[in-house]
């Protein structure tokens, strides 16, 4: 019978010889596994709107009304919004006056200057005749350059109050902020009530039918990356695809990633179509690349 120290010896062995065993399965097994693994061809992008812009007042103001909601389309040229336009009515009202005022100033002074030149001429035909002085001739025609002055002044009030006039004109049409394009508001940030500014954006507008695809491109891949060149653009969460074209080109690498951005327009009507909407990831495969 075998002693206890030695069947302990084979036991041991023959666990060591049972790990061996499993390493070795499990490392020729598992380049079979790696191999299982595929890489996705193409490019991640994302799809963009063609044009986008946040819509904010030209003007400070109290925001009067917001006409749109979130997701709303929206013609161009429509009003979006407007602010408070009181305050420029009331000084409108005082620059119509001002303007009013200076057209009969004006028309004063030229009726001044026609009664200065009939005297002076007046004079003159009398003074050929030796009957005025000198003196007196040269009093009238020192009238007539007054008057000639007296009006040059008041044109140029007149022509400050118009523009001032102008001015206030344009600022009343800019209390309503429109539609530069036909989109789609993409965002909606205030409400009525609040104080905006050149620097307030109140919603943003995107273009719902001019949709792109923005990806970036490895150094390495650049040979035949070339405007006008056909992608194929593949939108995963709706796992469909769209014919693209490429239509502008960074012109340096990112550098951090040493990558190239490039932007290629997506065929409008499939796109739309197939309920592709800005914001969605997918992947870009561009035809004829090696």
């Amino acid at each position: 019978m075998m002693s206890r120290k030695k069947a302990g010896i084979c036991i041991a062995a023959a666990v060591l010889a049972t790990l061996v065993l499993a390493a070795g399965s499990e490392t020729t097994s598992a380049p079979d596994r790696k191999a299982a693994v595929t890489t996705k061809p193409g490019y991640i992008g994302v799809v963009l709107a063609g044009r986008s812009v946040e819509l904010a007042p030209s003007l400070e103001g109290e925001l009067l009304s917001v006409s749109v909601e979130l997701g709303q389309d929206v013609s161009k040229n429509q009003i979006i919004a407007s602010i408070d336009a009181q305050p420029i009515r009331q000084e409108l009202v005082i620059a119509r006056a001002e303007v009013q005022r200076m057209l009969v100033q004006l028309s004063r002074a030229i009726t001044v200057l026609k009664e200065a030149e009939r005297r002076y001429n007046r004079i003159k035909s009398l003074r050929d005749d030796g009957v005025e002085s000198e003196d007196e001739l040269e009093r009238a025609r020192l009238a007539v350059d007054v008057s000639w002055l007296d009006i040059e002044v008041a044109k140029a009030s007149l022509d400050e109050q118009w523009e001032r006039l102008v001015q206030l004109r344009q600022k009343l049409a800019d209390t309503e902020i429109t539609a530069p394009f036909a989109g789609t508001v993409a965002a909606r940030y205030l409400d009525p009530g609040a104080r905006v500014g050149p620097r307030t954006p109140i919603v943003r507008l995107i273009s719902a039918d001019d949709l792109l695809i923005r990806f970036a491109v490895p150094e390495s891949e650049l040979e035949g990356i070339r405007k006008d060149a056909a992608v194929m653009a593949h939108i995963e969460v709706l796992n469909t695809s769209v014919a693209g074209t490429i239509r502008r080109i960074a012109p340096e690498l990112d550098y951090a990633s040493g990558r190239l951005v490039v932007e290629a327009q997506l065929d409008q009507q499939e796109a739309a179509r197939r309920g592709i909407k800005p914001g969605m990831a997918g992947r870009v495969r561009i035809n004829d690349h090696p």
